[in-house]
């Protein structure tokens, strides 16, 4: 499996903390939506809802590749990558969904995102 490239200003993007949770759930439902209608010359899509509805899809397949379901809690190396370099945990995560799941990587890095802001280990527990 290649590992998917990044550009300095996506992993940036993914680390921003100025970027909450609504930023992301619109570029995920911007990027969802692989065909928008015009209307009034204005998107038809709400893509902050539909990237929620994205969320709520992909989470539970995000957690079957960062944690043991079982204990609710991250993988150990899903543990040791974080520990380290945080790109090297953006890059194995992204190229994880974008190969087991066949999603583009405009979906990944949302994805990613969200899962970083909500912290692995209470997104392990939730789940």
């Amino acid at each position: 499996m290649e590992k998917i490239k990044l550009s300095e200003i996506q992993f940036q993007n993914i680390l921003n903390q100025n970027f909450d949770d609504h930023f992301w759930y619109f570029e995920l439902g911007r990027f969802g939506e692989p065909e928008k209608d015009f209307v009034d010359n204005e998107f038809s899509t709400d893509f902050y809802n539909s990237g929620i509805n994205l969320w709520k899809k992909y989470k539970k397949k995000i957690a079957e590749i960062m944690c043991d379901l079982d204990k609710k809690v991250p993988q150990e190396w899903v543990i040791d990558l974080i520990s380290g370099d945080i790109r090297n945990f953006i890059i194995t995560i992204v190229t994880l969904l974008v190969s087991t799941y066949s999603i583009e990587l405009s979906l990944a890095i949302p994805l990613v995102a969200l899962a970083l802001k909500h912290d692995i280990n209470k997104f392990c527990e939730e789940i």
